[in-house]
């Protein structure tokens, strides 16, 4: 219902019950929703107001039932069962806990029951008109708030009938008043229904979800809550796909079509669904262990009691006679009725619980003990009665009230997660354990053959065992990464970036075994994470994109109409792809053909998809990308950009913070965009959203990225803000700390990606054991590190070993403390591309702010510039000092004489090692 109110509340209409944009809806009755919607509206969407604002009312239909309450059981039973009932009903917990554990109708309904129990009540006396007319009004009400009481209306029509008749009073006309203003209180809505839909919906169109999410090859009796659209991308994708109506009867159909080759099954489901309902349905033992479930559970018991009073309350009325008593049953009946065939829930039975209540309080005051000390009360309470039955109205709001707003507290102090397993390796891993220390949660780190004696596993508080070296067998399998979670009782899995950081199939896994995925919902991964899906979307968002075409390129033909009609150079791109994989640039119509097969044949290679399709190739534009945040309460930030433009075989090398080039201005367009973006697409999470630009500032959308980036240090740094815990924070169900007014760029901060690989050898992976390592530090910089001296780096792996980051007040500042660092900074034993930072930074070029995404291939065209005659001198001496050092011949002897002919003891071979090292 919230999502239908978010979309109603931002003039969509009552449409997008998933968050997404599928159109109009009528998924929902209409009341509700609307009232929701009136209230985002006024007080905002998910905002502190509207929580309370919510919370108050839900409270105030409790606190007003209590008037049916004391009316209906003072008719049937006195005003001794009627005070005791009210009274009960105004201070009993378990009542004032729907009124904040669901912002829905459940605390609606049971008032709109009760009423319309009361008004049946009092038309077995009533003359006249106005008792009919109110008959009709409400029960049009609740047909418009839960379609479920309808199945109560030709019982409690018949049964007021019937003692109307019994009395000799008319009833024909009430009867045709009462079901002409019920009509007429439906009419606007079948209308809007039909007009929407093109065919008749009465009222609301999803039982055939309900339906089957209670009925199918692994129905025991409970909600299958894995087959919602909302928790299931394939189901999502369906409903998109297929449409709201088309949906709903397929879903239908297979209910009806499992129910027909399994009708012995279905009966016996059925009956735990009869059980559940009345005795509580059973409780998971644990977050991991959903469909098991404990023998015993003390609430259970105690609901089950509640029920068991009641029944036998109701049957001793009906022996006794009691007026109404055959109503109470008729009720009892027909209502829970529904819930027999698709699943039942403690809500479901919260509608007819003041009834339960009533009948249950009269067993006790039959009762010889009770009825005795009550007896005694009598007098004050028939007093009561009749003057002051508002006290209890009073309390009850009072108490409502104070539950209320402990119930907005609890909101603003969602419970932290316990345990969280990293599901990567490496710097991000360190980086994401780190975080999870300073939040006070225990880390759970996994690994391969290889990684054993990684430094992620050292730092974690818990290590797993997941298999062989290859990622297939360890950090890609899915299986047993949450076989571990399972063992490890982990809350959450955070995925770092790389391997399943994207995959919409594991979070979804995730959330079928009840472990929160630290990232986007599945669905707007999947999303997001197909380019030709996310240009579809983009475009229904108004969000400027490169000319192009949105959908994957279904022959050579149409990849030659649509290149002609953009123009050359154009760009192929795997729909699915991500880090140059799958894209080929074409200059002229002759290299298409081939172009177009090596790019379909290399994406079906890397993401089992062959997918491709072309946009226009923007000649050397400046890829910039906005870091954004949303939680999941519709709030959502831009925290700047991140020139992104160095790069090697489009896989980023270098990023800083800000854009030398965006200004105020630019900044602020480009993160209103990227917001829209995120909203679109329903995300949630940190995310990232990139754009080209060209060489007049014009900035186009090209994709987002679904995960924290490696370059998120430099946005932390200018900002302030602990990214990664923040992704955990709104995992949990935290709001953002922020407004976007509260985000300021402070400063200027450049990261150095620092890979083992050989710039001698076109940056080969340069595997082996790290010797020596000497780490810079210092005012100004940061190392974000995965690697450790006397570790043996893997060839199995991405060779990113460490994230170097100088940040400092400006450019220029941030730029020489970044050159100290890489100065500083020696990995002995393997080869690494230091130098090719220390030639960046050098560079007149990047040192002006001149970048693009061609730069670094300009850059690595030039020859490298050799020292000159002067300085050869001193280049000849330290290699003399050095081979001086490594002769062999002079291990035998103690000391050698020095410059003065003074003898210089040489230190030992553990010392002369690492000083030979350090000249290599």
């Amino acid at each position: 219902m919230g999502r239908v109110a978010r979309s109603i509340a931002l003039g969509q209409g009552f449409s997008n019950p998933y968050g997404d944009s599928t159109g109009p809806t009528a998924w929902e009755p209409p009341l509700y929703p609307y009232l929701i919607g009136g209230v985002f509206k006024i007080a905002g969407v998910y905002s502190d107001a509207s929580a309370w604002v919510l919370l108050i009312i839900n409270s105030s239909f409790t606190v007003l039932t209590c008037i049916p309450i004391f009316l209906i059981a003072n008719k049937v039973f006195g005003a001794r069962v009627a005070a005791w009932s009210a009274w009960i009903w105004a201070l009993l917990p378990y009542t004032m806990y729907w009124s904040i554990h669901w912002v829905w109708d459940t605390t609606l309904t049971p008032l709109l029951l009760s009423l319309i129990v009361l008004v049946s009540l009092e038309l077995e006396d009533w003359h006249g008109w106005k008792g009919w007319a109110i008959f009709g009004a409400l029960w049009g009400v609740a047909a418009l708030s839960n379609p479920s009481m309808l199945s109560f209306l030709p019982f409690s029509g018949l049964w007021v009938w019937y003692r109307r008749h019994k009395r000799g009073l008319p009833s024909t006309a009430g009867v045709v008043l009462a079901s002409a203003i019920f009509f007429a209180c439906l009419t606007p809505w079948l209308v809007r229904n039909y007009r929407t839909f093109g065919q008749f919906v009465f009222i609301r169109d999803d039982f055939g979800l309900q339906f089957r999410l209670g009925n199918g090859p692994y129905a025991d009796g409970i909600l299958m809550a894995y087959l919602q659209p909302n928790m299931n991308n394939l189901e999502f994708e369906k409903f998109r796909s297929m449409g709201e109506r088309a949906y709903t009867e397929d879903c239908k159909r297979q209910a009806f079509a499992w129910i027909r080759n399994h009708p012995q099954r279905f009966v016996a489901i059925s009956s735990k669904r009869f059980v559940y309902y009345w005795a509580g349905v059973p409780r998971a033992t644990g977050s991991l262990r959903i469909f098991e479930f404990g023998p015993f559970d003390f609430r259970n018991s105690l609901f089950l009691a509640s029920s068991v009073l009641a029944i036998l309350g109701l049957v001793l009325a009906v022996r006794r006679k009691k007026p109404g008593a055959w109503l109470f049953l008729w009720l009892v009946l027909s209502y829970p009725t529904v819930y027999y065939l698709v699943f039942p829930h403690a809500r479901y039975r919260h509608p007819i619980e003041p009834e339960l209540l009533i009948v249950a309080v009269f067993l006790f005051s039959e009762t010889g003990l009770n009825a005795t000390s009550l007896e005694v009360r009598t007098p004050r309470v028939e007093r009561f009665s009749r003057t002051r039955f508002s006290t209890i109205a009073a309390t009850a709001f009072l108490a409502n009230f104070c539950m209320a707003g402990a119930g907005r507290e609890c909101c603003g102090h969602i419970p932290m997660f316990k345990k969280i397993l990293v599901a990567n390796r490496g710097e991000i891993a360190v980086r994401v354990i780190r975080a999870c220390r300073e939040l006070g949660i225990a880390s759970v780190a996994v690994y391969s053959d290889v990684d054993r004696a990684s430094l992620h596993v050292r730092k974690a508080d818990e290590a797993y065992h997941l298999g062989a070296a290859p990622a297939a067998q360890s950090y890609l399998n899915i299986d047993k990464i949450l076989e571990v979670a399972k063992r490890t009782g982990a809350d959450a899995i955070h995925p770092g970036y790389g391997f399943l950081s994207e995959n919409a199939e594991f979070a979804q896994a995730c959330a079928d075994v009840g472990v929160k995925f630290v990232g986007p919902t599945p669905t707007a991964m999947e999303m997001m994470g197909s380019k030709t899906r996310a240009r579809q979307a983009m475009e229904k968002a108004g969000v400027p994109l490169v000319p192009g075409a949105s959908r994957g390129l279904e022959s050579f033909a149409e990849a030659e109409r649509i290149a002609a009609k953009i123009g050359f150079p154009v760009m192929l791109k795997a729909a699915a792809g991500g880090g140059g994989k799958g894209m080929r640039l074409v200059h002229a119509p002759g290299e298409l053909k081939l172009a177009l097969e090596a790019a379909q044949s290399e994406a079906q290679r890397s993401f089992r998809d062959s997918e491709v399709y072309i946009e226009k190739a923007m000649v050397n534009p400046r890829h910039i990308e906005m870091q954004v945040l949303a939680d999941e309460h519709g709030n959502t930030i831009y925290l700047g950009e991140r020139e992104c433009s160095i790069q090697r075989r489009h896989q980023k090398v270098l990023e800083e913070s800000p854009s030398p080039i965006v200004d105020e201005e630019m900044r602020r367009h480009m993160g209103e965009v990227a917001v829209r973006v995120v909203k679109a697409a329903g995300y949630t999470n940190a995310g990232t959203v990139e754009f080209l630009v060209d060489q007049k500032n014009n900035f186009y959308f090209l994709e987002m990225n679904t995960r924290l980036q490696v370059e998120h240090p430099v946005t932390e740094v200018i900002t302030g803000l602990d990214l990664v815990q923040s992704q955990i924070r709104i995992a949990a169900g935290e709001k953002l700390p922020l407004m976007q007014e509260d985000v300021s760029l402070r400063g200027h901060a450049i990261e150095c990606r620092i890979y083992a690989e050989d710039p001698d050898n076109n940056y080969f992976p340069s595997p082996g054991k790290v010797t020596l390592l000497l780490e810079p530090s210092g005012p100004g910089i940061r190392c974000d590190s995965g690697i450790y001296e006397g570790w043996t780096v893997p060839i199995d792996y991405d060779p990113l070993l460490t994230k170097l980051i100088g940040y400092a007040t400006d450019r220029q500042q941030a730029i020489a403390r970044l050159m100290r660092g890489l100065d500083e900074y020696f990995i002995g034993g393997i080869k690494t591309n230091i130098s090719l930072f220390r030639r960046i930074l050098g560079d007149s070029d990047f040192q002006a702010g001149k970048l693009d995404t061609g730069y670094l291939e300009r850059s690595l065209a030039r020859p490298v510039e050799h020292p000159q005659a002067g300085s050869r001198a001193e280049v000849a001496a330290i290699a003399a000092g050095l081979f001086a050092v490594l002769d062999p011949s002079l291990s035998q002897n103690s000391s050698i004489a020095d410059g003065g002919g003074r003898i210089a003891e040489i230190q030992s071979n553990w010392k002369r090692v690492g000083r030979a090292e350090g000249l290599s």
